[in-house]
């Protein structure tokens, strides 16, 4: 539950003062931030445009950190609309750029998006190889809510492989670690 309007209030404030104080890397932030306001409410076709500008600024600034974010949550809209081919590059472009630049937790994340697309496409071996990467990762980072959602990612892919028993474990596993911060 969150305060969607408020939140696109505030992020379209900051795009503006940020238009008119010239600052490019701060309007890319802004785009990217209001485009995760549309995708949390749905509106798939708004997040991508502002991806794009996002993108385009922060190509053109070479801001490595910001074309993985954008591309990253470009991922996460073309998996919400089916887009499943383009999902998996759009993932594998921000991994690659994460790992480039070192950033480990977002990485993290990164592949456990990835490992879900391919268990949507079926590409399972490739799923579990990534979805395990994303756990050690965020293991290693001390992140036990993406812990939780991974586990839960490979108790899905278990359940695709027909193996109920282990993704019962994943899911338990889940539940254990995101019940420490009160998430359902």
């Amino acid at each position: 539950a969150g305060d969607f309007a408020a939140a696109r209030s505030y992020h379209s404030q900051a795009l503006a003062l940020r238009r008119s104080q010239g600052d490019e890397s701060g309007v890319a932030a802004s785009l990217n931030n209001l485009a995760v306001v549309d995708i949390f409410e749905g509106n798939y076709a708004s997040a991508e445009v502002l991806l794009v500008g996002c993108l385009v600024i922060s190509q053109r600034l070479a801001n490595q950190r910001s074309i993985a974010m954008a591309m990253l949550n470009l991922g996460i809209v073309q998996t919400y609309t089916g887009r499943y081919c383009a999902a998996e590059e759009s993932y594998a472009t921000a991994i690659a750029t994460y790992r480039a630049i070192g950033d480990r937790h977002s990485l993290g994340g990164a592949l456990g998006n990835l490992g879900d697309v391919l268990r949507y496409q079926g590409s399972l071996l490739r799923a579990q190889q990534m979805l395990q990467e994303s756990l050690v990762i965020l293991e290693e980072m001390s992140d036990p809510l993406g812990m939780a959602i991974t586990q839960n990612s490979l108790g899905r892919l278990r359940l695709a492989c027909h193996d109920a028993a282990q993704a019962a474990d994943h899911f338990h596993t889940a539940l254990t670690l995101a019940a420490r911060f009160g998430d359902p």
